[in-house]
């Protein structure tokens, strides 16, 4: 079953945290316009439920502001693009990805992954080493409108039902740091 909802964010912090308003796929249409002109946020995101241990699927769509494929591969395929909107610091060995959160010498995570398939110009799919389900992996993809030639960035990546929003919101943070921090 695959449910499909729309994100406007209008960026109003409230204790440090972005508020969002969801909006029906009705307004979806007429705000659509509206939004582009205005250059806010517009997330479109599809939830898919797994078989295994109750994980969903959630699929997060950013469209970029950037018509070169080249310059979205190098921040979403390298340390250093990683490093610039994932995490503060981003290491590759071999085929692992060494993610760091925070710095050192104060509250700081550090999570490992290992890269299951990277298609230059397109898609970079690694699997945490935490994770317990077997079909959870985190997939990055650059996607491009045959029609218009835009360029959008989609994000698949698995939680459980209670932490589904939580995904949903650090993926959203994410990006919005990779559109603040480079313009695209």
């Amino acid at each position: 079953m695959e449910i499909f909802f729309y994100v406007f964010c209008d960026r109003l912090i409230e204790n440090n945290h972005y508020i969002c308003n969801r909006r029906n796929a009705r307004e979806r249409s007429q705000q659509a316009e509206v939004l582009s002109t205005r250059c806010r946020t517009y997330t479109k995101t599809k939830i898919k439920r797994t078989k295994n241990m109750g994980k969903r699927q959630v699929t997060i769509e950013r469209e970029l502001r950037t018509h070169t494929v080249a310059i979205m591969w190098k921040l979403i395929s390298t340390p250093g693009g990683l490093s610039r909107w994932i995490a503060e610091e981003v290491r590759q060995e071999g085929d692992k990805l060494i993610f760091v959160w925070g710095k050192p010498g104060q509250v700081h995570e550090t999570r490992t992954a290992h890269i299951l398939q990277m298609v230059k110009n397109v898609l970079l799919r690694f699997k945490w080493d935490d994770e317990d389900d077997p079909e959870a992996c985190t997939q990055i993809m650059l996607t491009k409108n045959d029609i218009t030639d835009d360029l959008a960035l989609v994000i698949i990546d698995y939680a459980d039902i209670d932490e589904m929003q939580g995904v949903e919101d650090m993926w959203n943070h994410d990006l919005d740091r990779l559109q603040y921090k480079t313009g695209v």
